[in-house]
């Protein structure tokens, strides 16, 4: 198959605890005595994008243990590795005794040191083609992340995954290995979902707005100005354009012209000029309205 390396025996080597030496899980070391091989948050896969979780397991293809299959302790995301039980190379340290873990003994304890994303394999079951609902255990040789969901059992949004050519075959991610604990400030899913307002109308906000600044912060520069009747009336005006130097002389022309006759106006009303028009105009109206009345 496209998705899948050859199947796995029964008997298939599977990572046990040491005899020599006391082992220790990676994850209950003191960071302070562990040597750091974290990457920079640039070269980081984000956890999103991570195809494995602890509980999984896995087979290594590579290295002094290539072949051996094991369970996934924890998945350490700050080093793009995982901590696998009982595999990968053996490293000792000495501790002291202020950060003995319980049944401790002695200060020298062995651990297996994480190994690389890319040198696991997912091991898991899947159905035998024909064979009435029998199952078959593979090593998985490329994963391929599909879309995101909310996992309700890990309390934050993960990617389905599926075999790599092999369409809507999805390999379901294992139960949480860490019970969630809520946290003493957290407060009640059934609280936070619980629907305590109605929106009754689109002109009327559906939070008061007393209660704006208690949800946002007031003093924010990314905090959009408050809508009112002026900012909207500016929205809608269009912006004056810049006048051409043409446009400008014409302007000044048609005042200019205004003016004159303006002033021509004024002229007449200072000599009278207007009430001698009103005048002859009159004895026209008169004029006209007599030789009617004799032509009746």
């Amino acid at each position: 198959m496209g998705g899948f390396s050859k199947a796995l025996n029964p008997g298939q080597v599977r990572a046990g605890q040491a005899s020599t030496g006391l082992r220790v899980a990676y994850k209950r070391l003191s960071p302070a005595f562990i040597n750091d091989n974290s990457v920079s948050k640039e070269d980081r896969v984000p956890l999103l994008d991570v195809p494995f979780a602890a509980g999984d397991e896995v087979q290594v293809i590579e290295g002094s243990d290539k072949g051996r299959i094991g369970v996934i302790e924890k998945v350490q995301d700050n080093m793009n590795r995982v901590s696998v039980s009982g595999l990968g190379e053996i490293t000792k340290l000495v501790l002291p005794q202020t950060v003995w873990v319980p049944g401790q003994t002695q200060h020298v304890v062995e651990y297996n040191t994480p190994i690389p994303y890319e040198s696991v394999r997912l091991v898991t079951n899947i159905p035998e083609a024909g064979e009435g609902g029998k199952m078959r255990k593979v090593a998985v040789r490329k994963l391929r992340l599909g879309e995101v969901y909310y996992d309700e059992r890990y309390g934050r949004r993960m990617r389905r995954r599926y075999v790599h050519g092999e369409k809507g075959l999805e390999i379901p991610w294992p139960e949480p290995t860490e019970e969630r604990k809520p946290s003493t400030q957290s407060t009640h899913k059934d609280i936070v979902r619980e629907r305590t307002f109605w929106v009754t109308s689109l002109k009327q906000p559906p939070v008061p707005l007393s209660a704006l600044d208690s949800l946002r912060n007031k003093y924010s520069r990314h905090r959009r100005p408050e809508i009112t009747e002026q900012t909207i009336l500016d929205r809608l005006t269009p912006p004056k354009m810049p006048l051409t130097a043409t446009k400008k002389a014409a302007i000044q022309d048609r005042a200019e012209t205004l003016e004159r006759v303006r002033q021509k106006h004024r002229e007449w009303d200072s000599t009278g000029f207007r009430d001698q028009v009103e005048l002859i105009l009159a004895e026209k109206m008169l004029e006209h309205e007599r030789k009617h009345q004799v032509h009746e």
